[in-house]
């Protein structure tokens, strides 16, 4: 079963892959040399438009396992806690913790649980930090809740999974759960004028990926969303 660390990073030190194989870093600072492979995009669409750009590009030879992390994995709330520092022992926790899949599960375990049913109505400005920049919130919490749960299947009221900073082991079987249509579907909300708030996506990440709040399969309907006037995302997300 073979495995891909898949990094986002910005501007953070990722001297630290260096110590892992078969990884893959989207960088969208200044750019950087590596022993790795290193796609350089411009910086827009934060974390997760670097994550969607991955499966699109890569639809069709995807990892068995796909671990999506930030470019500086050590202060996330939850790698903080453990106390899972710079180090050999703290990054093979890390990577341990986020490929490993329990049988029949589709995600790797998550970081926290949370009740998101009283967020539906998003604050206006809410999380509106794009690195150094600042974008124009477009879009609400109703709107995204029709893309990822366009049957209504969601109990939104439920104990849920919380992917914090984005970190995510994610299954072939969960990516390709979705055609790749999908996936450029919602990479179009990540433009610079009308993205998606991180928050969301770092709230809902498993229905993404079909999976239920135990982590199994559940066909969410995404394939029967209309991907009839899909854009071009490489017009503005594209390898420079």
């Amino acid at each position: 079963m073979d495995k891909q660390i898949v990094v986002c990073r910005f501007n953070e030190d990722i001297s630290w892959t260096e110590r892992l194989e078969n990884v893959i870093i989207y960088n969208k600072g200044e750019k950087i040399k590596s022993k790795h492979k290193v796609v350089n995009l411009p910086n827009l669409g934060m974390f997760h438009a670097s994550e969607l750009y991955h499966i699109i590009e890569n639809y069709d030879n995807i990892a068995d396992i796909t671990v999506f992390i930030q470019g500086w994995p050590f202060d996330g709330e939850f790698e903080t806690y453990y106390k899972w520092e710079n180090n050999s022992l703290g990054l093979n926790n890390i990577i341990t913790y986020y490929s490993t899949l329990h049988t029949g599960k589709m995600l790797s375990h998550e970081s926290y649980t949370q009740k998101i049913g009283n967020l539906f109505e998003c604050p206006p400005n809410y999380n509106q930090r794009h690195h150094n920049e600042f974008i124009k919130y477009t879009a609400d919490w109703k709107e995204w809740q029709k893309l990822i749960d366009p049957k209504g299947l969601i109990d939104w009221n439920d104990t849920m999974p919380l992917f914090r900073n984005g970190h995510i082991g994610v299954s072939k079987r969960a990516i390709l759960s979705n055609p790749k249509e999908y996936y450029i579907l919602l990479l179009d909300h990540w433009k610079y004028s009308n993205p998606i708030a991180e928050w969301m996506t770092e709230s809902t990440h498993q229905f993404i990926f079909n999976t239920d709040t135990k982590g199994n399969y559940i066909d969410l309907g995404h394939s029967e969303l209309d991907f009839s006037n899909l854009k071009d995302y490489k017009t503005w997300l594209h390898e420079i």
